[in-house]
């Protein structure tokens, strides 16, 4: 199924996502679900290993937006392993790039876990919402780590 490099990727793939501070990420009424390397073969159903639609077959399912259950996923085909999503029952895949490396985009996720603490949810934690002081410094971060600012996918999904 997976060639020699490409195993040897995704070895080097679960040992990165080890690295996150959590697998699941709520601020609001968005978040995003990192899988477990246990569930990560699992989770690639439907997606590259059914050979239907015109997944690629260097994309690497990592995770999924709660909202709508968009895919999150790495180019294994790229150096530096940008991350990306599409949205999900559209017929076909348009891919848009949320970081530019795996490693900037787990530096990213710790930082945004570090900030949703105690914020996950609104209607209980009005009165701690992401102040202003801390959402330009989320961004000023993403800017920073993902060298990619997905204007629709960071403010929309995170800043609102």
């Amino acid at each position: 199924m997976y060639s020699l490099l490409m195993k040897l990727q995704i070895n080097e793939l679960y040992n990165l996502l080890d690295t996150f501070k959590e697998k699941e990420l709520s601020i609001g009424y968005s978040g995003l679900i990192i899988y477990s390397n246990s569930a990560l073969e699992k989770e690639q159903l439907g997606y590259s290993i059914d050979n239907k639609g015109d997944w690629r077959q260097s994309w690497f399912v990592i995770g999924h937006e709660e909202e709508y259950g968009n895919p999150i996923f790495v180019d294994m085909s790229r150096r530096y392993l940008p991350i990306y999503t599409a949205e999900h029952g559209e017929g076909e895949w348009n891919p848009r790039i949320i970081a530019s490396s795996l490693k900037g985009f787990i530096k990213t996720l710790n930082y945004l876990y570090d900030l949703s603490k105690d914020r996950e949810n609104p209607i209980e934690n009005k009165d701690n919402a992401l102040s202003v002081c801390d959402k330009a410094k989320l961004l000023t971060k993403i800017i920073i780590q993902t060298k990619r600012l997905n204007i629709r996918f960071w403010l929309g999904y995170f800043l609102e």
